[in-house]
């Protein structure tokens, strides 16, 4: 479930790696699972500050930032805001290979490195450093026992943005972390 907070702290990590939002710049991020990429895109709040956010799909609805690939490719060609799309990739087709290659990638491990580190701090901030050292061992040690399967980034970004919410101590919520 996407939280103020995830939204909050996902909007200051984009501002972040895009930096100053200039005319006609154009990113995307697509190694996000569709129903968070529809969930940011209709969070009136997901505003990275100065970027126009759209998902990219398979139609076009104004009331959830939604555009097609055909539109994505006009507002590229156009140059005139900064643009983030947020792509959607069970549904932006085919069309979107013109912007894979003309845009700016945002890339998985870049989005969750730094959205980590944001959410640690707050982790810090709203809890205290010792809640934060033990969430960041808890993380090591899930990581270690699980070395066969990978925890995805989402889970330990879901799992320090959750902790610092919540404000409890980091073992209650190791089970957003996976089995």
């Amino acid at each position: 479930m996407l939280t103020n907070e995830h939204i909050d702290v996902l909007s200051t990590t984009l501002e972040t790696l895009l930096g100053k939002a200039e005319p006609g710049a154009m990113a995307y991020i697509r190694c996000l699972p569709p129903e968070l990429v529809t969930a940011l895109a209709t969070a009136p709040a997901f505003a990275p500050s100065g970027w126009t956010v759209y998902r990219v799909a398979d139609g076009s609805d104004a009331s959830a930032r939604t555009i097609s690939a055909d539109q994505a490719v006009e507002l590229r060609e156009s140059k005139t805001e900064p643009v983030l799309l947020l792509v959607d990739t069970e549904r932006a087709g085919a069309g979107m290979d013109g912007i894979y290659s003309a845009a700016r990638e945002i890339d998985e491990q870049s989005l969750f490195a730094e959205a980590c580190r944001l959410a640690a701090k707050e982790v810090t901030k709203r809890c205290s450093r010792t809640a934060r050292h033990q969430a960041e061992q808890a993380l090591r040690l899930v990581r270690r026992r699980n070395y066969h399967v990978t925890v995805p980034p989402w889970a330990e970004f879901d799992y320090l943005v959750r902790l610092a919410a919540h404000q409890c101590f980091p073992g209650t919520l190791l089970h957003l972390l996976g089995p």
